[in-house]
């Protein structure tokens, strides 16, 4: 395994690929599990070369506290990952990637960006800009995300298209802990009762999901379906839950193959998100 902190050795390595063959590139905004493994995995058996991207040390949204807080858990991180063999481990740091006179920022617009909240219109600005820094730097042929964040993205995937970055997204099935909740770092924060609403979410996409297996297809139909579901815990507030196209993100007013079934909600002070989708080939990723 190979670790790399600085921009400047990063960028020379990539340079040096371009003859070694294609590129996986998995990022981690925060702790690692299985869900991470598995891109990992995929990425490896993919591709001749497989990069990860510990994001916690340089994440714009988090405090300094929380950045510190992360290096110190840091070897912890790395020791899990030295499992793997012929890794690059990038690890940009937050002064390297933001230095004091960094004043660029990556504006996308339109849908699906124009459905989110102010704080979320943020959040993905960032995280975009983000993003297309870490690909200049680490230059991959293919990015592995998880689908439960398929809202992402789509947006993401319109600014590889409006830029034409020379990428490809490939997304991969959910990891999920066995009572169906998608595995995120985030659900350590959760208490007892806000663990037990969050199942609600996966509970709403299958509801979903089976009335389309009945032969509903009107999506308000099912959209009234899943929002049933959730509307069972008063711990529950609703962000978006409907049926989309993955490319877009528009809503669409019928249910056919293609489109996915998408869910964001917010538990006390943790936003979660799910995702499921129906292929074209007629069966389900979850």
């Amino acid at each position: 395994m190979r670790i790399i902190e600085s921009l400047k050795e990063m960028t020379e390595t990539a340079r040096g690929w371009l003859a070694g063959g294609s590129v996986g590139f998995v990022l981690v905004k925060g702790e690692l599990h299985e869900g991470h493994m598995r891109l990992i995995q995929e990425a490896q058996k993919a591709c001749e070369i497989g990069v990860v991207g510990l994001l916690g040390c340089c994440w714009p949204f988090a405090t300094i506290e929380q950045r510190a807080q992360y290096q110190r858990n840091l070897q912890g991180q790395l020791q899990i990952l030295s499992r793997y063999q012929q890794l690059v481990v990038f690890i940009p740091r937050f002064e390297e990637m933001y230095p004091v006179r960094f004043m660029t920022l990556l504006m996308p617009s339109g849908f699906p960006l124009d459905q989110l909240s102010e704080s979320e219109k943020a959040y993905n600005r960032s995280f975009c800009t983000l993003t297309v820094k870490l690909f200049h730097l680490v230059r991959p042929d293919v990015v592995y995300f998880g689908q439960k964040d398929a809202l992402q993205i789509a947006i993401l995937r319109q600014v590889i298209r409006d830029l034409n970055i020379d990428i490809h997204l490939r997304m991969m099935p959910t990891v999920r802990e066995s009572d169906g909740l998608a595995l995120s770092s985030r659900n350590q924060v959760l208490s007892e009762a806000e663990r037990q609403a969050a199942v609600s979410i996966y509970a709403a996409l299958q509801a979903g999901k089976a009335l389309i297996l009945y032969g509903e297809r009107h999506s308000s139909v099912i959209i009234q379906e899943m929002l049933k579901s959730l509307q069972k815990y008063a711990l529950i507030s609703i962000e978006h839950a409907g049926v989309y196209a993955p490319d877009t993100f528009l809503p669409v007013v019928e249910a056919l193959p293609g489109i996915v079934l998408s869910i964001a909600v917010n538990i006390g002070a943790v936003r979660l998100l799910d995702t499921i989708t129906w292929m074209e080939n007629g069966q389900w990723r979850m």
